[in-house]
């Protein structure tokens, strides 16, 4: 499993795959930083749970899933998390990693990723994975079982392997014209029992854990795997060389207060995903301001124009230890 903090490798490895944008270009400059990615303990546990599902060819993992048992059945993984822990950069990164040829989305051939948004059905899933392997004489009056399996069979022309669907707790709201919780966990047991059957991703928010939980037959043929917050000591350390590296891309000092991250993690709930989001815009308010060094105005400001109206903005609090002693998420442990 990798290491659990960032090292000097791994960050020289994030911020060397292609040269930076002229400083000048702030809208490039940002958008470059946000694409830059610092592998972590994470994706050490991410590899492991991939391992689980998908076969390995010299140590190296591969989009050819794993069968089990007599009936030769496929697992899946559930990844969960908060929004805005980093899961669906978490999963894009490490399926791009994968043995096989890079195509569509950064990912390798073999591997398909689509994303439930907030209205996806059952239904609306399966046309945009048919129209994802090429095929778009889809019906619109074929039922969704047709339809998935005309997914399945695509599948098997293909080549797909490895079926990514993030966003998956938007296919369990109930709302007019949805599909009933039972449905969604049929269909996500099915790419597992049906041929040609493929390994499965399924990735969302922490509720998405129980929802699956309903069903047993669907829920022990997924394996989990939590993203946890940032927390303790080497946690606050692994954010603050994090901010530290993204402030000397961008040739800014930066933030003169020891208690940035601890108060960053407050902000983000705990989630380095949303902790590296402000870093950047506060880093853009900070090149479009002209100045030479990240300011915690800077922050205060992002915050503020994220948060809710009447959230404590923890940028503004003046005598940080002192709102620590009586807040219990400010030490840096949300």
């Amino acid at each position: 499993m990798a290491d659990q903090f960032m090292t000097e490798a791994a960050a020289q490895a994030a911020f060397s795959s292609d040269p930076r944008p002229a400083r000048a270009d702030v809208s490039a400059v940002c958008e470059w930083l946000g694409r830059r990615y610092i592998q972590n303990d994470r994706d050490g546990a991410l590899t492991d749970a991939l391992a689980e599902i998908v076969h390995l060819d010299g140590g190296r993992l591969t989009p050819v899933p794993l069968r089990h048992g007599l009936t030769r059945e496929t697992r899946g993984l559930l990844v969960t998390a908060p929004s805005g822990f980093g899961k669906s950069t978490l999963i894009q990164r490490n399926l791009a990693r994968l043995r096989g040829t890079l195509g569509p989305k950064g990912l390798p051939s073999g591997v398909l990723a689509v994303t439930a948004g907030e209205e996806a059905t059952i239904k609306s899933l399966a046309h945009e994975l048919c129209e994802a392997t090429g095929y778009t004489g889809a019906r619109r009056t074929t039922t969704k079982w047709e339809l998935l399996k005309t997914v399945r069979h695509r599948f098997g022309i293909s080549g797909v392997g490895v079926l990514w669907i993030d966003e998956v707790h938007h296919l369990f709201v109930p709302r007019r014209g949805g599909d009933a919780p039972a449905d969604v966990l049929r269909m996500l047991k099915s790419f597992l029992q049906q041929e040609p059957r493929v390994a499965v991703i399924a990735s969302g928010i922490c509720a998405l854990d129980g929802m699956l939980r309903k069903e047993r037959e669907t829920d022990r043929r997924y394996t989990r795997l939590r993203v946890e917050p940032v927390v303790g000591t080497e946690g606050r350390a692994f954010v603050a060389r994090s901010v530290e590296a993204y402030c000397r891309q961008a040739e800014l000092a930066p933030v003169a207060d020891p208690f940035l991250v601890d108060r960053l993690l407050l902000a983000a709930k705990g989630g380095f995903g949303g902790c590296m989001e402000m870093t950047v815009a506060a880093i853009r308010l900070a090149l479009l301001g002209g100045r030479t060094a990240l300011t915690i105005e800077d922050f205060a400001r992002v915050f503020d124009r994220q948060a809710e109206p009447e959230a404590l903005n923890p940028f503004l609090v003046r005598d940080w230890e002192i709102f620590a002693r009586v807040h219990p998420n400010a030490g840096g442990t949300a």
